[in-house]
């Protein structure tokens, strides 16, 4: 691959950032599909170390640009370094928050509303956060609204629980301490996923696979087939190649 590939300078810069926070495969396979669909807005709900933002990025980069907007926690690594080096940095708005993105996307559809009405503004958005039922089951509501028709929706970790995660940060192991055994060893954002999205009648696809969630806003008149089916590939792709921990 050329230099020149932005998915060959992400492929580099991102060598070194660990795994499994940092998963190279279904990173790709995000940016192949930002491509494909020619998403203009994106949005991260969960940045971590930065390496599925370069990759959403990238995807950005070669279906002609955009901006990706990435939430975390302000005590999340630094990705601004990785960001020149992958050299996507200017496709990029980092967006850092004390709490919760849930804040943030309030501010979000604050600024997207006028005449009583939120007017959606992203064309893709990819959750990879929280990962328990308060925070992201209330965060696909709001993202409900800001996404536009013919949008899409992917979560990541839906067999993730918190009795089974190894390396819980500070503010985590405080909000596993308050949870009952069943919340921990629920996969709370696979319940997202069955009872929320699944169920939502606003969206008219959804793919469900053992680790990530898609689903397609209502709207466009087209079956959607081919990008089903660049799903079903991707993720037949990931289960040959990828690992998941």
């Amino acid at each position: 691959m050329s230099e020149s590939d932005p998915f060959a300078l992400v492929e580099k810069a991102v060598a070194g950032l660990p795994h499994p926070e940092h998963d190279p495969v279904f990173g790709r396979a995000l940016g192949q599909f930002v491509q494909h669909v020619g998403a203009r807005e994106i949005l991260e709900l969960g940045t971590g170390h930065g390496g599925s933002a370069c990759w959403l990025a990238a995807g950005l980069r070669l279906g002609g640009g955009g901006t990706l907007t990435t939430i975390d926690r302000d005590t999340a690594p630094s990705i601004t370094r990785l960001l020149d080096t992958a050299g996507i940095a200017d496709l990029t708005r980092i967006v850092r928050t004390p709490r919760s993105y849930t804040w943030e996307l309030m501010h979000l559809i604050q600024a997207n509303t006028s005449d009583g009405r939120c007017n959606p503004q992203f064309d893709f958005c990819y959750i990879d956060g929280a990962h328990n039922w308060d925070t992201d089951g209330f965060a696909f509501f709001l993202v409900e609204k800001l996404l536009k028709p013919g949008g899409w929706i992917v979560f990541d970790d839906l067999d993730w629980t918190y009795a089974t995660c190894l390396h819980l940060s500070p503010v985590d192991a405080d909000v596993a301490g308050l949870m009952t055994p069943e919340e921990r060893s629920t996969p709370q954002v696979g319940g997202v996923f069955e009872l929320l999205v699944r169920q939502h009648p606003g969206f008219d696809v959804v793919r469900q696979f053992p680790v990530h969630g898609w689903a397609r806003k209502a709207g466009l008149r087209d079956s959607a087939e081919e990008t089903t089916r660049l799903i079903d590939d991707l993720e037949a792709a990931y289960a040959l190649y990828g690992s998941h921990a």
